[in-house]
C-alpha cells in the first residue's frame, strides 16, 4: 500500500469527549488499540451528542486552533431505519421468499428506509442559518454537504478544529466530538470533513532487486501478445507463449519459497514439487483470464462496472486504450463522473490505471466503465463519491482500491455513515469490492508499511470491513509455463482479520467461525481478546486474489509505458472483474455478491477450517473457489476451508460459471 501524502499523518487516535452511555470506543496503548467503554458524558446545555467523536493524535505537536477563515467543506449525515432496511435485505436475499432478488430502486429505498424529508429540511436550514453556502442534500436524503470555514464548524457543531505536524505532514482534527443542537438530536449521525487525514491507496511497486527483471519478462509478454495478435486476430494469453527462461529470468522451482510463508497448518500435507518449475512472473490481463481459468467462459459485456478515482485523470482513457489494444480487447465506453470538489491531484494515477485496466481485462469486456471521481480520498468526498454511486444505481459492481484503518472510520462516523449508504447498494443489487489492505494483519500506522508486513496493531481497514462490502485479500500467484494455474499461498502483506466494530453479516453464518482458533490465529498482547467470535466482528477479507508484487504483479500501461504493480489494489479490481462475469453471464440478477458467494460456499461444502485436500497441490476447489492452505500475514495462518487471510479463497473463473448454472 501507498500513502496518498507520503509519511503517514498520524500515530494512532484517541477517542475523547462525549459518547454514549456503554458504547464502545479504542485506545491505543505500547502499539495496541483497547476497547473498553466510556462512561456517559454529559453533553453541553442544548447540544446532543452524534458518532463523530475527538480525534487526539498521540506525539504530534498541536500547533493550536486553525485559522478561523480556514476553508471547509463538510458532510452532514443523516440517520436512516437500519434495522428494518436489514429485515427487507433478508428477504431480498432469501431463496424462496417472495421478495428473492426483487431489489429496489432508490427511490423506493428513500420512501421506506431514507431519513426523512423533515430532518433534511431541519439540517439544510440549520446549516444555511449560521451562513454555509452551497448546501445541498443527496437524492436519497442520506447526506447534506455543505461549505464553509473552521468558525462556521466549530460553532455549528460545538467542537474545536486544531492543527498538527507529524513527520513534516501538517493535518488537522476535531479535538472535541461534534455535536448538533438537541432539535436536530436522532436525526444526525455524524459529520465528515472535520479531519483531513486520507485514505491509502493500496498499491505496491517491485522491490529494487526484482524490478529490472520483472519489467524485462514484462516487455517480453507484451512483446510476444503482439505478435500473437498479428498472426492469429487473438490472444489466449500465455497458455500458447513459453516464457524465456534466461538467467536473467530464472524464477522460483519446486518449493524454495515455502519458509517465506510459514509452516503449513498442523496435519496439512505439504504439496510435492510440481511437475515444472513455478514461474515468479508478471501477468498481462490476457495471463491473469488463463490462470484465473477463464476457459472462453462468457465475458461481462452485459455489466456496467465503476472505479472509485481521485484528482487529474489525463491520460487514463489513452492507457486503457494501450492496453485493450495489447490485449485483444474491444475499446469499453467510458463515463466521467464528476462528484462535488475536484483537484489537480496526480498521485493516484497509477492505481487508477491499474484499477481500469485489470478490472476491464480479466472481465473480457463491460458494458460500460464509469469513473466516479472525487477531489480527495478524505472521508467525506469519498462518502459524497459512494452515494452517487448508489443513487446513481447504474453500475451493478463497483470498485475501490483504498482504505483507512478502521478506528479512524469509526471515530469520525463514516463507518456509520457510509454502512447506510452502502446497505442501500446491497438493496439495489450493487457489489463493492475494496481492498483490505497490505499491512498484513495489522494496520500501519507512523510509518510506511504497507507491502512491507504486518508493522502496527492488529486491525482491519475501512471501507472492506463493512458488512455490505466485499473485501479482497493477498495472494501470491504460482502457474507453469504454459500459464495453466499451479496454486497460491497467502500474500504475507494481504490484510486480514477481524473487526473491532462491524458485526457479521447473516449470510456468513456457518462459514465465518464461532471461535478463532488458537492454532491458526494467537490473538495476544495488552487489551487484544483471546477469543474472537462470530458475534465479536465481521471477518475480512471475503475473497483474495493475486496481490504479490514481487511474485506476480500486473502488467499494465502507466503514461503510455509498460508497468509493473500489485498489492490488494491489483486483488480488488480482478475480484470486481470476475464477479462481474457471473453477474452478466445471469443477466446482473445475482444482486450483492455477498449471499450469493458465501451461499455457494455452504452449498459446495465450504466451511471454516475444512476442506478436501488435492494431493501434492498447494490449493484445493470448493465450488468456484480455489480453497487456499499455506502463507502467513502475521497474526493469522491461512488453513483449510475459510481463513482469515484468504477468506472463501480465490476465483477459478470457470468452476465459478459452472457452480452457478446458466
Amino acid at each position: 500500500m501507498k500513502q496518498l501524502t507520503g509519511a503517514a499523518l498520524v500515530a494512532a487516535l484517541l477517542a475523547g469527549g462525549v459518547a454514549p452511555a456503554g458504547s464502545t470506543t479504542i485506545r491505543m496503548s505500547g502499539g495496541g488499540f483497547h476497547r473498553h467503554t466510556m462512561s456517559a458524558v454529559p453533553a453541553a446545555t442544548g447540544w446532543a451528542p452524534t458518532a463523530t467523536k475527538a480525534m487526539l493524535p498521540v506525539g504530534a505537536p498541536d500547533l493550536g486552533a486553525v485559522p478561523a477563515a480556514m476553508p471547509m467543506r463538510i458532510v452532514v449525515g443523516l440517520t436512516a431505519n437500519k434495522a428494518a432496511a436489514e429485515t427487507e435485505l433478508r428477504h431480498i436475499y432469501t431463496p424462496g421468499d417472495a421478495q428473492y432478488h426483487q431489489f429496489l430502486t432508490p427511490a423506493q429505498y428513500t420512501a421506506a428506509f431514507g431519513p426523512s424529508a423533515a430532518a433534511v429540511n431541519a439540517v439544510t436550514s440549520y446549516l444555511t442559518s449560521l451562513g454555509f453556502s452551497n448546501v445541498q442534500s443527496t437524492p436519497n436524503h442520506l447526506l447534506v454537504r455543505a461549505d464553509g470555514n473552521a468558525a462556521l464548524v466549530s460553532s455549528a457543531f460545538n467542537t474545536s478544529i486544531h492543527g498538527f505536524n507529524q513527520n513534516g505532514s501538517a493535518f488537522y482534527m476535531n479535538i472535541a466530538p461534534a455535536m448538533v443542537p438537541q432539535s436536530l438530536s436522532g436525526a444526525v449521525t455524524g459529520v465528515l470533513g472535520l479531519q483531513n487525514v486520507p485514505m491509502q491507496l493500496a498499491l505496491r511497486s517491485p522491490s529494487p532487486q526484482n524490478r529490472a527483471r520483472l519489467h524485462r519478462m514484462a516487455l517480453e509478454r507484451i512483446a510476444a501478445q503482439r505478435a500473437e495478435l498479428a498472426r492469429t486476430g487473438s490472444i489466449r494469453g500465455s497458455r500458447v507463449h513459453t516464457m524465456a527462461m534466461t538467467p536473467g529470468n530464472q524464477p522460483c522451482t519446486g518449493l524454495q519459497w515455502i519458509p517465506l510463508f510459514g509452516p503449513p497448518p498442523v496435519g496439512v500435507p505439504i504439496p510435492q514439487p510440481p511437475a515444472g518449475p513455478c514461474a515468479g512472473r508478471p501477468y498481462t490481463t490476457s495471463d491473469l483470464r488463463v490462470t484465473y481459468d477463464d476457459q472462453a467462459s462468457p465475458t461481462a459485456a452485459n455489466t456496467n462496472v465503476a472505479v472509485f478515482t481521485e484528482g487529474n485523470l489525463d491520460g487514463l482513457v489513452r492507457d486503457l486504450r494501450y492496453n485493450e489494444a495489447s490485449n485483444g480487447l474491444r475499446q469499453v465506453p467510458v463515463n466521467l463522473v464528476p462528484v462535488d470538489f475536484q483537484s489537480q491531484d496526480t498521485y493516484g494515477m497509477g492505481e487508477w490505471t491499474m484499477d481500469t485496466q485489470t478490472s476491464t481485462g480479466i472481465a473480457g469486456d463491460v458494458k460500460s466503465l464509469t469513473l466516479y471521481n472525487g477531489g480527495s480520498l478524505d472521508d467525506n468526498d469519498l462518502s459524497m463519491m459512494l452515494n452517487r454511486w448508489v443513487t446513481d444505481d447504474y453500475a451493478q459492481v463497483a470498485n475501490a482500491s483504498f482504505g483507512e484503518c478502521e478506528y479512524q472510520a469509526y471515530l469520525d462516523a463514516a463507518m456509520a455513515i457510509d454502512d447506510f449508504v452502502l446497505q442501500e447498494g446491497a438493496l439495489q443489487g450493487q457489489t463493492l469490492f475494496a481492498s483490505s489492505g497490505d499491512s498484513g494483519s495489522s494496520c500501519g500506522f507512523n510509518v510506511i508499511t504497507n507491502g512491507m508486513g504486518p508493522i502496527g496493531p492488529v486491525q482491519v481497514v475501512y471501507p472492506a470491513a463493512s458488512p455490505y462490502v466485499m473485501g479482497a485479500g493477498g495472494t501470491s500467484l504460482f502457474s507453469l509455463y504454459n500459464g495453466q494455474y499451479f496454486g497460491e499461498v497467502s500474500w504475507y502483506s494481504g490484510g486480514g482479520g477481524v473487526s473491532l466494530f462491524e458485526a457479521p453479516e447473516w449470510w456468513t453464518y456457518g462459514v465465518v467461525p464461532t471461535q478463532c482458533v488458537p492454532v491458526y490465529c494467537s490473538i495476544g498482547g495488552p487489551g487484544l481478546p483471546v477469543a474472537l467470535t462470530s458475534g465479536d466482528g465481521r471477518t475480512v477479507p471475503d475473497v483474495a486474489m493475486d496481490a504479490d508484487v514481487n511474485v506476480s504483479p500486473a502488467i499494465y500501461y502507466l503514461g503510455g509505458s509498460v508497468t509493473e504493480n500489485a498489492g490488494t489494489s491489483l486483488a480488488s479490481p480482478i475480484s470486481m472483474g470476475t464477479y462481474s462475469r457471473l453477474q452478466s453471464r445471469h443477466n446482473n440478477q445475482l444482486g450483492f455478491a455477498g449471499p450469493a458467494l458465501y451461499g455457494n460456499y455452504v452449498a459446495s461444502g465450504g466451511a471454516f477450517g475444512t476442506a478436501a485436500y488435492t494431493p501434492g497441490s498447494l490449493t484445493s476447489n470448493v465450488g468456484g473457489f480455489h480453497d487456499i492452505s499455506y502463507g502467513q500475514n502475521g497474526t493469522y495462518s491461512a488453513m483449510p476451508g475459510f481463513d482469515f487471510n484468504t477468506g472463501l479463497g480465490s476465483f477459478d473463473i470457470n468452476r465459478l460459471m459452472i457452480a452457478f448454472g446458466s
